[in-house]
């Protein structure tokens, strides 16, 4: 269980290189906003490059409220089937922060 708040100097950093959950490996950033981050990332168990969505640790708000509906976007899209929408690999909590791990798809 999440506490209600995580501040992030009590939640390690985390970056390119960083290994998020043990499993996906962080190699790139690719845009962070005021709430996360994203990352081009490679899943060790089946070698694979994945796009991975972190959630930001916020000082200010009840964090569980922002974990609670990032589940609940991980948990709706990985419902919708289309070949315009990218697939919902994994998701969950790890050292604090919550994630999304969806297909990658490289841009042009």
């Amino acid at each position: 269980m999440l506490p209600n708040r995580a501040p992030s100097q009590i939640v390690p950093p985390i970056g390119v290189g960083s290994v998020l959950d043990g499993r996906y490996k962080l190699v790139k950033r690719l845009a962070q906003t005021g709430m996360s981050e994203a990352y081009v990332g490679v899943q060790a168990s089946l070698d694979r490059e994945v796009a991975v969505k972190i959630l930001r640790p916020n000082d200010r708000h009840d964090f569980s409220v922002f974990v609670a509906r990032f589940r609940r976007e991980a948990r709706a899209l990985a419902r919708v089937r289309h070949p315009n929408v990218v697939e919902i690999l994994d998701h969950g909590v790890a050292d604090g922060r919550a994630f999304m791990v969806m297909e990658f798809i490289q841009g042009p």
